[in-house]
């Protein structure tokens, strides 16, 4: 009898161990897996923090580096099964990514992310869109049984990206010939990718459709163990290969290592537009890594009861900003108020007043050209009271491009850090 695991798509039936994705039972002990990727979309968008649009998710980057180990153990554990020659059976609901908010450290998971690697990229390959015309695309289907069971309320809500009927072997197919159900072979095992069961229908149906194709391909794919015995034999040609396998194995670690290297720096360079059009984490990290571009000591702040934006430490001075992003409005006095605590609360532990700096990213909704006074009325009376300064992200973005095509120039760069500490009471202009 096969050993059937469900992964959040409980059975009632006996035969079955139900458990969840992000549980602590294992996969291992499956002949046959299947899987309901929803679970580990509710799971993203519980932890969301942020939600860009209906795909992208941003959660913490404690909590991403907790789901991003969860789903690299279960890649792991159905590489193993895959290996080993058994059955995983997956639904096919929406793709969901979860991004990773940390610019210096950026990574996108997703709800497929278990799944065996696709040479295009799985981002690439699951394309969101529902519809409601399955077609089978020929009787020999191992799942025709599946589609006529459910034909007539079958529902797609991805399909994949490309045509090409050999990558992979497509089992159903929407209205304009996009694979809508298909399978992959990885290793000595094979994956098969499903629209989802209608919710109404029922599960015993499911599952006795499921585990007679199972069982059917099964026997397809099963290998007898290589016995003790048989391992002494040694087969001429193996071991170059096998050296050359292992050779040809660490020039793609190497290219994968140079890879990861440079799309981190593509991306750390990217997040550099976050001044132009983003606010919270993202705007507070990119202004972070633009103060260092110009050789400040730059870190967040938290103490106890006490929560800055930003330390910036030079030579030239200390600074504490505060940073506030403004979807179609100039930024207010409110975020001033706040300001002027924190220096307060500052020099309360340096014994030194600390240049209070407001850093705005006002209409960031709005193309910068169609962008009016960034900052109130209010606002500038206070700073000039205060001796505080004004800066817009657009004019610290400014700065960061001339750097990046100037990077050996010491001297603007100082020239910024000295602009922030002179003429208090006035914006900023490098």
């Amino acid at each position: 009898m096969l050993n059937v695991i469900s992964v959040d798509y409980p059975f009632s039936n006996s035969n079955v161990t139900n458990i969840s994705f992000f549980g602590k039972e294992t996969f291992l002990d499956a002949d046959v897996l299947i899987i309901d990727p929803s679970a580990i979309s509710l799971q993203i968008a519980n932890e969301s923090k942020q939600v860009r649009d209906f795909e992208y998710h941003c959660v913490e980057s404690s909590s991403f580096r907790i789901i991003h180990d969860k789903i690299s153990k279960r890649q792991e554990e159905i590489s193993k099964l895959l290996q080993a020659g058994k059955i995983i059976i997956s639904f096919l609901p929406s793709c969901i990514k979860l991004y990773n908010p940390d610019p210096y450290n950026f990574e996108v998971l997703s709800n497929y992310s278990w799944a065996p690697y696709t040479p295009q990229g799985l981002d690439h390959v699951f394309i969101n869109g529902n519809g409601k015309l399955v077609i089978l695309k020929n009787n020999q289907n191992p799942f025709s049984s599946y589609f006529l069971a459910f034909k007539n309320e079958l529902q797609y809500f991805v399909h994949w990206n490309y045509r090409n009927d050999a990558d992979p072997e497509i089992l159903f197919l929407n209205n304009a010939g996009f694979a809508v159900g298909w399978r992959l072979k990885a290793g000595l095992g094979v994956v098969y990718f499903l629209p989802p069961p209608p919710q109404s229908c029922n599960k015993e149906k499911v599952y006795g459709v499921l585990i007679q194709v199972a069982k059917k391909n099964f026997n397809e794919l099963i290998v007898t163990p290589e016995p003790i015995w048989a391992k002494t034999v040694e087969i001429p040609g193996v071991n170059i290969i096998e050296q050359q396998l292992t050779d040809l194995q660490q020039k793609i670690d190497d290219l994968n290592d140079n890879q990861s290297k440079f799309l981190s720096e593509k991306q750390e360079l990217l997040n550099y537009k976050f001044l132009l059009y983003e606010n919270g984490k993202n705007l507070e990290n990119a202004v972070i890594g633009a103060f260092r571009l110009m050789g400040f000591v730059a870190e967040p702040y938290v103490k106890d009861d006490m929560e800055h934006d930003v330390i910036l430490t030079s030579a030239e001075g200390r600074a504490i900003a505060e940073i506030e992003g403004k979807d179609k409005e100039a930024i207010h006095i409110e975020k001033m108020d706040q300001l002027n605590r924190e220096v307060d609360e500052d020099f309360k532990e340096h014994k030194d007043f600390a240049q209070g700096i407001l850093i705005g990213n006002p209409y960031r909704l709005l193309p910068v050209d169609q962008r009016k006074d960034p900052f109130t009325e209010k606002v500038k009376i206070f700073v000039k009271k205060k001796n505080f300064k004004l800066l817009t992200t657009v004019e610290l973005f400014n700065a960061v491009i001339y750097i990046l095509k100037n990077p050996r120039d010491e001297e603007y760069k100082q020239q910024c850090r000295k602009k922030m500490f002179e003429n208090p009471g006035e914006e900023i202009k490098f």
